[in-house]
């Protein structure tokens, strides 16, 4: 498994790697690393250690879950960090996994960590696809992990979610973008027009 270069302090894990999982984020901080997605494979999770420890990077202190399917996350916590998800995203994980105790760290609306060279956000955002989502935006290199917000899961689309989220999207300022399950690094236009686009076919179906 090898790790993609985002920028100096970020990186992916190319979902190419193992079909049907989800890329896992690595953000490299200086005073701890955070890790975006977990993954129920525990091959897939000892591969990505190993890829820490050949490129000489830290196991990451927290991890990030953007969502509650079942690829995103693992009982186990193999890596032994620490993980946060968004209130209601736990509650479906705990639902999902049976259990009464889910991330170790849970939040609404937003929460920020300071990495001490790097600031980052953490939030929840309207999906058109469902109400549980979360994006990670690496403020000071301008780097967003949209995760699964774009993914339909065969659940219906949302138009009102979309918009809100357009919104939202046109208001942050980066300019590098990452899809869960894609190795394309989509620029922040290329982001909006697939949003734009996907709310202009709805509203033709709804006409």
């Amino acid at each position: 498994m090898n790790l993609v270069k985002l920028s100096n302090n970020v990186y992916f894990t190319s979902s190419t790697s193992y079909e049907n999982y989800p890329n896992i984020g690595y953000i490299r901080g200086n005073k701890y690393s955070i890790m975006i997605d977990s993954c129920s494979s525990k091959e897939y999770l000892k591969d990505f250690e190993n890829s820490l420890k050949n490129n000489n990077f830290r196991n990451p202190k927290l991890t990030i879950i953007t969502n509650y399917y079942k690829d995103k996350f693992k009982k186990e916590n193999y890596l032994k960090s620490k993980t946060i998800s968004s209130i209601n995203i736990n509650n479906k994980i705990k639902n999902a996994i049976n259990c009464t105790k889910g991330s170790n760290l849970c939040f609404s609306g937003k929460t920020t960590f300071s990495l001490g060279n790097l600031t980052c956000e953490v939030l929840e955002i309207p999906s058109p696809y469902c109400n549980e989502a979360v994006s990670v935006f690496v403020k000071e290199d301008k780097i967003l992990f949209l995760a699964n917000a774009l993914t339909s899961n065969n659940n219906p689309y949302n138009i009102n979610n979309a918009k809100k989220l357009y919104k939202m999207l046109y208001a942050l300022n980066f300019n590098k973008c990452l899809l869960a399950h894609l190795d394309k690094i989509f620029t922040k236009n290329e982001i909006m027009n697939i949003l734009e686009n996907q709310i202009d076919e709805n509203k033709k179906r709804m006409a």
